[in-house]
């Protein structure tokens, strides 16, 4: 009899399980054993990230990239892919809960550019210019319109025009936030002279700069200067030797040191060294400069042509031009040692350059006075005489016939 009943209670317990079962699969609020028989799938949570606001430049020191994101990298999320030797401003220091920090770098504009690896990177502070970076050689400014500054937050100091030639010590180089390279340039005081960017001058390992044409004539005014063989100052010989002399140039160095050193040579081509250009006038052609003049010069030799220039063009021959009277607009002192005078007709045509040595020389249009002392026969009565060169008649040319004759003149427009 016991049996039989604790089987009937089994029967009902099985009962009321299956009805609860049917309950919650007809739409009834499910019980909390269901409920956790049915939880969601699981989900990764992203990495937490803490910012720090910051204000400082820093330079970037190795190769590394700017990033769109910091929670993947592919190259669709790169915003540079090398921003290696360029200085920004960091508004903020991210650390990511792996440990990784990026750097919130802004443009030059001031706008949000990316992020960046803080391992990359060196701290500039509040310096825009970023970091100094070693550097050492010279600079010859030998580019025109070239802007220097004077600062590197683009401030500038003057054109390449005003300083043109010269040669300056570079002693640091800058990757500035306004963007490119600048170098820092010295003189010959050890003072910072200003900055150029990189490419616009003419690089050298040595102190005295590059070689720049120059092609003229000197003539010694200093007898007190060395000639110098080398820039290591090794002397060649001293200016006291060529005392009034003449030299050929055909270059300059600027040198470093504030000074301006030509290569000269003598009028044969002999090299002789480099000398201080304090110790020389310059003049770019060999005849010089002109020389005012306003003589009446007649010709009295035959042997001296006059030349249409000092390349030594023939325009006339001595005899074409002998005993005649021209004026004479100017002179020069041609390194040749000879005085040439350029000299017009009366009517104003250029008969050429002639040397000195072919004329005498007077102030009046009649030209150097020569004496004679000859009578002369007046074979035509249509010529009168004159009291002087102004053309004032004195007799005429019928009451004239033999005449004692003292000197002779040639006068301008003859």
């Amino acid at each position: 009899m016991k049996n039989q009943r604790n089987t009937l209670l089994r029967g009902m317990s099985q009962l009321i399980a299956a009805a609860a079962t049917m309950i919650v699969i007809s739409g009834g609020e499910p019980s909390q054993p269901v409920a956790a028989a049915t939880a969601p799938a699981q989900t990764v949570a992203k990495p937490t990230t803490k910012t720090v606001a910051v204000h400082q430049y820093v330079t970037v020191t190795k190769h590394a990239s700017v990033w769109r994101g910091m929670d993947h990298f592919q190259t669709a999320d790169v915003v540079l892919k090398d921003a290696y030797h360029k200085t920004y401003l960091v508004s903020a220091t991210n650390t990511l809960a792996n440990g990784k920090t990026y750097y919130t770098v802004l443009n030059a504009a001031g706008q949000q550019l990316g992020y960046l690896d803080t391992t990359a990177v060196t701290n500039a502070g509040q310096h825009p210019e970023g970091v100094k970076q070693s550097a050492s050689g010279y600079a010859s400014l030998t580019q025109r319109n070239r802007t220097i500054y004077r600062d590197l937050l683009g401030h500038v100091k003057a054109s390449s025009n005003s300083f043109l030639g010269r040669t300056y010590r570079v002693k640091a180089m800058y990757y500035p936030s306004i963007g490119g390279t600048y170098l820092a340039l010295y003189d010959s005081h050890n003072q910072l002279f200003g900055y150029i960017k990189a490419g616009q001058y003419s690089a050298s390992k040595v102190s005295q700069g590059v070689w720049q044409h120059f092609n003229q004539y000197a003539k010694v005014k200093s007898p007190s200067y060395t000639i110098w063989r080398t820039f290591g100052w090794k002397k060649s010989t001293t200016t006291a030797k060529y005392k009034h002399g003449y030299f050929k140039i055909n270059g300059v160095y600027r040198h470093s040191n504030g000074s301006t050193y030509y290569s000269v040579y003598t009028l044969s081509g002999k090299w002789l060294g480099y000398l201080n250009a304090n110790a020389v006038s310059t003049f770019a052609h060999a005849e010089g400069s002109k020389h005012a003049d306003h003589r009446y010069v007649t010709v009295k030799r035959t042997i001296y042509p006059s030349y249409t220039s000092f390349s030594w063009g023939r325009r006339y021959s001595g005899k074409t031009l002998y005993h005649h009277t021209y004026l004479s607009t100017g002179k020069y002192y041609h390194i040749n040692g000879s005085t040439y005078l350029a000299i017009q007709d009366h009517t104003g045509r250029f008969m050429g350059y002639i040397n000195q040595k072919a004329v005498d020389a007077g102030t009046k249009p009649q030209g150097r006075w020569y004496k004679l002392n000859k009578y002369t026969t007046f074979t035509s009565t249509r010529y009168p005489a004159y009291k002087g060169f102004n053309q004032s008649v004195r007799t005429s040319g019928k009451k004239t016939l033999s005449p004692h004759v003292s000197g002779q003149c040639r006068l301008l427009s003859l």
